[in-house]
């Protein structure tokens, strides 16, 4: 899978296409069950399945050719994957054919060819359905399962390719490391349920304070990093410090009418040429300790050393 989608359909449809893909897979393996039986049977075929357009009208075809997918269609594995689909139903259509009515009967007679271009074309068409929903897992991977922002192990690889953007484009691209003031405390009074509740909410608040093309990841623990392209110092600032205010209002409820706020500090960095990735974090983070010992709740910021 390109991991430049992964942000783009975020966890919940990457979720519900994996849905679709193993409803597809199932439905497909029950079709061409009944269409042996026909075929070993000699049975009744009716007009609808001998319709050229048949690959259109599938469940999978519907989701395929439907809208609002034209972000997988940038994807070569998925042209490919409707190029399989279409040559199974061509093949299934082609071989009962010979079994259908006198006025839609194939000139063809059912030979061995036409059976294992039949098997063949299934075949590919599911290991590579199979192929396609195990690369759309590993996309799923890459999201925590607590707060559903993109997590550690996606961290390294995007911000990778969004370090060759600045290369390649010469835009800057801001780093920002955020760390829950005294979130520690919450989970000592509280209990980690409440801490689990509160992390959630805090994820939630700063995905809102973000630009559609912006990355949110769990860095680790009560820490985010927050990768925002085509941005530099200045604006990285004012992103920050409008998030850091929506948060130090931020109500949380705790149960027993009890409700919390909790504070964010930030450090700021850019991502360079010339810098790793693993660099620019560190410079992130040491400005983050910054903000620590200035008293919380406010934001620092620190170059990275280029070479």
């Amino acid at each position: 899978m390109d991991l430049s989608l992964v942000p783009m359909l975020g966890r919940e449809r990457i979720r519900k296409i994996l849905e679709d893909l193993k409803f597809s897979f199932d439905e497909h393996v029950r079709w061409m069950s009944r269409c042996e039986y026909l075929l070993v049977t000699k049975g009744t075929v009716d007009g609808e399945a001998l319709n050229a357009q048949s690959h259109l009208k599938c469940s999978f075809g519907q989701w395929y050719y439907g809208e609002n997918m034209e972000i997988l269609r940038k994807s070569d594995e998925f042209i490919r994957l409707g190029d399989l689909h279409q040559q199974f139903h061509d093949a299934a259509t082609n071989a009962l054919s010979t079994l259908g009515p006198a006025s839609l009967k194939s000139k063809l007679s059912l030979n061995d060819d036409i059976c294992q271009r039949l098997v063949m074309s299934q075949s590919a068409f599911l290991m590579a359905l199979n192929r396609y929903a195990c690369d759309m897992a590993g996309g799923d991977q890459l999201y925590d399962s607590l707060t559903s922002v993109l997590n550690r192990r996606a961290l390294i690889r995007l911000l990778r390719l969004e370090r060759s953007r600045v290369e390649r484009t010469g835009e800057p691209c801001a780093l920002a490391l955020a760390d829950l003031d005294h979130f520690k405390r919450v989970n000592d009074s509280y209990g980690h349920e409440v801490g689990d509740t509160v992390l959630k909410m805090a994820a939630d608040r700063i995905a809102t304070g973000l630009r559609p093309y912006d990355l949110l990841f769990r860095y680790g623990g009560e820490e985010f990093l927050l990768c925002l392209p085509s941005t530099d110092m200045a604006e990285a600032w004012m992103i920050s410090e409008r998030i850091r205010k929506r948060m130090e209002h931020m109500d949380i409820d705790v149960g027993g009418d009890h409700l919390i706020r909790i504070t964010v500090s930030f450090g700021l960095s850019f991502l360079c040429s010339g810098v790793t990735v693993e660099q620019s974090v560190k410079a992130a983070d040491m400005a983050l300790y910054e903000a620590k010992e200035a008293g919380r709740n406010t934001i620092r910021k620190k170059l990275p050393n280029v070479a």
